[in-house]
């Protein structure tokens, strides 16, 4: 048997064996009922593209892209664009769900911030002995 399958783009047949469902009507892009059921309870647009990156993306794939293409940082190589299927389709749902909704640029921005943030190197809590 195969492994599980990822959110993200799945065929339709493979999302239905595993009972997943589909992250914004029409996307192709799927996901599972207890990720879903994790992003319902978020009340803010900001908080649920956090959530839902995450969903999708994982940190390497964050750490060398952004949403929309190609940008040069100061100190970072090129950049790739993201999946755009599924950036289209977290804009989409983040636009339908929320009200008054963000503009594209708002949650464009945000999907970068992610980005960046996966970047960052850890930070280390130091203690003292006291």
């Amino acid at each position: 048997m195969a492994a599980k399958p990822a959110a993200g783009i799945v065929d339709r047949e493979l999302a239905a064996e595993y009972q997943m469902k589909e992250f914004f009507e029409g996307s192709g892009i799927y996901w599972f009922t207890s990720q879903r059921s994790i992003c319902a309870a978020l009340t803010k647009w900001e908080e649920y593209i956090n959530t839902v990156v995450d969903v999708f993306f994982s940190k390497d794939v964050l750490k060398v892209s952004c949403a929309r293409g190609l940008k040069k940082g100061k100190k970072l190589e090129d950049t790739v664009p993201l999946c755009q299927p599924i950036v289209d389709a977290i804009i989409g749902k983040v636009c339908a769900r929320f009200q008054p909704p963000p503009t594209v640029a708002q949650i464009t921005a945000k999907i970068n911030q992610k980005c960046t943030e996966a970047r960052r190197p850890k930070r280390v809590q130091l203690t003292h002995p006291h």
